[in-house]
């Protein structure tokens, strides 16, 4: 089953109706945002690439939490403010401009003019930067480590990283297959996850607490 918000930044609603998916295997989100099914519904949720495009994390983490059995499980994607090339627009560093900067533009203009950037068909450099700027601004937000951190854990879910698992499965699907100590060791385990949280953003599987 899936829940998709069906946001205006996207297609998405198009393709599922195109293919028979809408209201049968993928679902609306309600007018309030709440996940249609009744509590503690499912083993496992699954976030791919979402929780940046997310106002209110805590609202949506409380959801997801009703929505899971005591001990489900909870793994998601995403990147945090720490990720160094924004996977929107391709740009490096577009998102930790303020909105109101007045170096945000230039910068981005000149990226866009070294040939960085994507969907670039058909748009103007000046065109294509001003329409990123306004979709970054309206349909994205960027949190810092610790402030989601915290949120995870006010809404009861116990944290455990992955990153290592993540990388080791991407490599895998390339036909490399590092040694066993290696993919088992801290040193891999640290520079995994300081490594996606920079390039990619951060892979984390956590389980909800059971209530005493």
């Amino acid at each position: 089953m899936g829940v998709e918000a069906f946001y205006g930044g996207s297609n998405a609603k198009e393709i599922a109706a195109s293919q028979r998916l809408l209201d049968v295997s993928v679902f609306s989100l309600s007018k309030d945002f709440r996940i249609p099914f009744p509590d503690g519904t499912f083993d496992l949720v699954v976030s791919n690439q979402v929780m940046e495009h997310v106002n209110d994390l805590n609202f949506t983490l409380s959801e997801i939490s009703r929505v899971l059995k005591p001990s489900g499980k909870l793994l998601t994607l995403f990147p945090t403010i720490d990720v160094i090339r924004e996977g929107h627009c391709g740009i490096p560093f577009a998102h930790w401009f303020a909105k109101n900067s007045k170096w945000r533009y230039p910068y981005m203009r000149l990226m866009r003019g070294l040939g960085l950037g994507y969907f670039k068909k058909d748009k103007s450099q000046r065109q294509w930067v001003l329409n990123f700027m306004d979709w970054l601004d309206m349909y994205t937000v960027y949190r810092s480590y610790t402030d989601i951190r915290q949120l995870f854990i006010k809404n009861k879910f116990v944290i455990g990283h992955c990153e290592d698992d993540y990388i080791n499965y991407r490599l895998k699907k390339k036909g490399l297959n590092l040694p066993f100590l290696l993919q088992k060791s801290v040193i891999w385990k640290v520079f995994t996850r300081r490594f996606c949280r920079s390039m990619a953003g951060i892979v984390i599987i956590s389980t909800k607490e059971v209530s005493k």
